[in-house]
């Protein structure tokens, strides 16, 4: 959609001008070592002349004159080594300061990078990478996981009434809703895309899956988007699947899918659980009609 690709655009542009700011950062720092090196070079050639110079007085038969070429030659090096030394911890403190903020950068870029710029949740790349952890952890320690993937219904509806502004609010405030219902810090809250969202639960079960899914439900019931001179109201659809270890990630995530698609095709704002090998599936319903958005 329109939306999408407007939001896709300023994800584009956000990355160029923080690796633009980067590459600057980090030329500066190398033209300042650089010219550290240099200054030492110049300053180490300095010492030399004057070593040279202790060398040529010691060849002097004038007691006088071979004193006044070693305490010159050595005062010379006394003021060249210090003020090599002040330079250089007035250099390193700056080079440090640099290496510093450098490494801010990278660390919240590298945070940047992870978050969904609209919905500030973990992206799919995020995503991805915490499924396959969770999943490798499930494996070995036989630990219960679970994948809700959950989809606003009738979106494509809010954008056509209200326009993408109102779309992109309501994905704002879906995304907050879910922070707020999965605030453990086992629990991953993600968009997988457009707006279908992801929350992997690392340590629970198909029932706590469940409960917190009808808890969900229940929020998003209660809650109601003031917009301009009405409310919008939405519901979601849930998949629940548990984690299978026989199966793989995109196993997990297709079964997910077609749990939530079967939640949609049987009414929407509701809740399928897809079945493990051996189980029958199971469903939750729950419907909250809103004036304007038909379910």
């Amino acid at each position: 959609s329109e939306g999408i690709a407007s939001h896709r655009r300023r994800e584009r542009l956000w990355v160029t001008k923080n690796l633009r700011d980067m590459a600057e950062m980090v030329v500066g720092l190398i033209t300042r070592l650089s010219r550290n090196v240099s200054l030492d070079r110049s300053s180490n050639s300095k010492v030399d002349v004057q070593l040279l110079r202790l060398r040529g007085a010691v060849e002097h038969d004038d007691l006088a004159t071979m004193r006044t070429e070693i305490l010159s030659a050595v005062e010379t090096i006394g003021i060249a080594l210090k003020e090599r030394d002040e330079r250089q911890r007035s250099e390193m403190e700056a080079i440090s300061r640099q290496l510093e903020a450098l490494k801010n950068e990278l660390t919240h870029t590298r945070k940047e990078m992870a978050l969904d710029g609209l919905t500030r949740l973990y992206n799919r790349a995020s995503l991805d990478e915490h499924m396959d952890s969770v999943a490798s952890i499930a494996v070995l320690s036989g630990r219960a996981a679970c994948l809700l993937m959950i989809d606003i219904d009738h979106f494509k509806k809010v954008n056509d009434t209200w326009g993408h502004q109102a779309g992109d609010a309501v994905l704002r405030a879906v995304a907050d809703m879910l922070v707020k219902s999965f605030p453990r810090k086992s629990d991953f809250v993600g968009r997988y895309g457009g707006e279908e969202f992801a929350v992997v639960l690392g340590e629970d079960g198909a029932a706590t899956a469940h409960m917190l899914s009808e808890r969900l439900l229940e929020r998003i019931h209660g809650m109601a988007l003031a917009w301009e001179d009405t409310e919008i109201r939405v519901t979601v659809s849930i998949g629940i699947a548990p984690f299978h270890e026989d199966g793989s990630v995109k196993d997990w995530i297709e079964r997910a899918d077609k749990a939530l698609y079967q939640a949609k095709s049987e009414g929407r704002d509701r809740i399928i659980e897809a079945a493990l090998p051996g189980q029958q599936q199971t469903d939750s319903a729950s419907c909250l009609c809103s004036a304007g958005i038909p379910r």
